[in-house]
């Protein structure tokens, strides 16, 4: 037995569903990109806050090798006030340049700058930024753990936390980007 087509009504029902279908496409569009623009707006704040942590971080690195400096005299300087062997000004001075030397982060922090920027570019740039963001905040993180492991500062370690923390933070986010 077959039923009979009625092309009138499948049209009306065609065109009801058809504008409803548009009307549901048109509001996910606009759904999307206004949590896209969220997104982004989190990005940045985020971004902007490891870069304001750094400015703190580059304000403490030249402290960093004066305080080991003076600890380490004082340090000779008690175990010598026993004894007849005098200070050697030359050989702290040698021993603060290894110091210095091994805890130097100024590489991380120019490459860190620059996944910043490329981050931010990406951001703003790119049609479908997801990976890349996420490589970049990878990278991002490795630079911070770097600097945590090299500085060799209780200051500078709790700016790391705070930025690892906003990188942790960013990396989440960017699961959330195409």
């Amino acid at each position: 037995m077959s039923v009979p087509r009625n092309d009138d009504a499948d049209k009306r029902v065609w065109r009801i569903v058809r504008k409803t279908l548009e009307t549901a496409l048109m509001a996910m569009i606009d759904m999307r990109a206004k949590e896209g623009a969220a997104l982004q707006k989190d990005l940045f704040s985020r971004t902007r806050k490891i870069e304001r942590t750094l400015k703190q971080v580059i304000k403490e690195v030249p402290m960093i090798v004066e305080d080991y400096r003076r600890k380490l005299q004082k340090r000779i300087k008690g175990l010598l006030k026993k004894s007849s062997v005098s200070l050697d000004e030359d050989g702290i001075t040698r021993e603060v340049a290894i110091f210095a030397d091994r805890c130097d982060i100024s590489e991380e922090i120019t490459r860190l700058k620059t996944h910043l920027v490329h981050f931010m570019d990406a951001a703003r740039t790119e049609d479908h930024p997801g990976r890349k963001l996420d490589f970049i905040a990878q990278e991002m993180l490795r630079e911070v753990n770097t600097m945590g492991a090299k500085a060799n500062s209780a200051k500078v370690a709790g700016l790391v936390v705070q930025m690892k923390s906003e990188i942790s933070k960013i990396k989440e986010q960017v699961q959330n980007v195409e």
